[in-house]
C-alpha cells in the first residue's frame, strides 16, 4: 500500500458543510465523505463540453444525476468557522491518501483477450462469504494486490475489474490473488451508468460501511500526480472516529447518498464527532 500525506490547509476551503439548493429542497450535502467537484462541472458532466474527464465509463463512471457528478452550486451555503463540523476538520492536522488495496481500492480492466478465473469465497472469522464464487476474467498478467490483517484479523482488500467487452464491474471485498487461485469474501456488481449510490436507508449498492459502490468517489493517480487535471467529481474520504485517534471526526448521522455506516458506529464511545457519513 503507498500513503501520501497533504496538509488539511490545502483542503479546508472545500470541507465545510453546504445546503444543496439545486433541487428545490432545501438537502444537506456535509462535506465529510463526499466533497462536491467545484463550481467548475455542470449538472450535465458526462456531456458538458467544458469538463475534462474521459468519457469511459472505467475513468468516469455513473450518470449525470449521480452525487459523484453533483457540483456544489452557486446556491450553496457555507457553514460558519464557528460551526462543530468545521471545528471537526480543524482538528485533523494532515490527510492520507491510501493507493490501492488493501486499505484503498485497487482497479483493473479486462476484455475478451484476458483469462477466465474462478473467485473461490474464504470467510474470515469478521465476515461471512458473499456472493462467490463467481467466474469473471482477471488481467492476463495476473492481478496482485498487497493483503494486510488489521488486529482483529480482518481486512478490506476492495478490487473492482471492470469488463470492457460487458460493461459490468466486479467488486469483491477482502480480494487475494493466492498465488493465481484467487479467493473473496463478498462480491457485488452494480451498473456503472447508474447513480453508484442508494436512494433510501439500508440500500447498499457496494461492500464500504456507507453503502456506496467502490468507484464512487476514487480518486485516481492522473489526478494527484498531474497538477493541471482537475478533480471533476467528488471525492469518498475516510475520518477517524474511534477514541484511540487523534482526533474523532465521525458522527452517528447516515446522510444520503450514504445509506448506511460502519457496523461499530454504535458502540461506547465511537463516532462521537460532528461530521455524518455521507458516502
Amino acid at each position: 500500500m503507498k500513503s501520501y500525506s497533504i496538509s488539511v490547509r490545502e483542503w479546508s476551503a472545500a470541507f465545510r458543510h453546504v445546503l444543496d439548493r439545486n433541487s428545490g429542497n432545501l438537502q444537506r450535502t456535509i462535506g465529510a465523505l463526499i466533497i462536491a467537484s467545484g463550481p467548475s462541472i455542470s449538472t450535465n458532466a458526462l456531456a458538458d463540453s467544458g469538463c475534462t474527464t474521459a468519457g469511459d465509463l472505467f475513468l468516469n463512471p455513473f450518470t449525470k444525476s449521480s452525487a459523484h457528478h453533483r457540483p456544489i452550486g452557486t446556491g450553496a451555503i457555507y457553514a460558519s468557522d464557528s460551526h462543530p463540523s468545521t471545528v471537526s476538520w480543524r482538528g485533523a492536522r494532515s490527510i492520507n491518501i491510501n493507493a490501492g488495496a488493501p486499505w484503498g481500492v485497487s482497479v483493473a480492466a479486462t476484455d475478451a483477450s484476458d483469462p477466465l478465473y474462478t473467485i473461490r469465497g474464504t470467510s474470515l472469522k469478521c465476515d461471512t462469504t458473499e456472493g462467490l464464487p463467481k467466474t469473471i476474467r482477471l488481467p492476463k498478467q495476473g492481478f496482485i494486490t498487497p493483503i494486510k490483517l488489521n488486529s482483529n484479523g480482518c481486512t478490506d482488500g476492495v478490487v473492482v475489474i471492470y469488463d470492457r467487452d460487458q460493461q459490468i464491474p466486479h467488486q469483491i471485498r477482502q480480494y487475494n490473488w493466492n498465488g493465481g487461485s484467487p479467493l473473496g469474501g463478498q462480491y457485488k456488481s452494480w451498473n456503472v451508468r447508474g447513480l453508484g449510490h442508494g436512494t433510501r436507508p439500508g440500500e447498499r449498492i457496494g461492500t464500504s460501511a456507507s453503502g456506496v459502490a467502490a468507484l464512487f468517489g476514487v480518486l485516481r493517480g492522473d489526478e494527484i500526480n498531474d497538477p493541471n487535471k482537475k478533480i471533476e467529481h467528488a471525492l469518498q474520504m475516510g475520518l477517524p472516529r474511534t477514541p484511540g485517534q487523534c482526533a474523532m471526526m465521525l458522527s452517528r448521522e447516515v446522510v444520503l447518498p450514504a445509506t448506511s455506516g460502519d457496523s461499530s458506529m454504535y458502540q461506547a464511545g465511537k463516532n462521537l464527532g460532528n461530521i455524518p457519513t455521507e458516502a
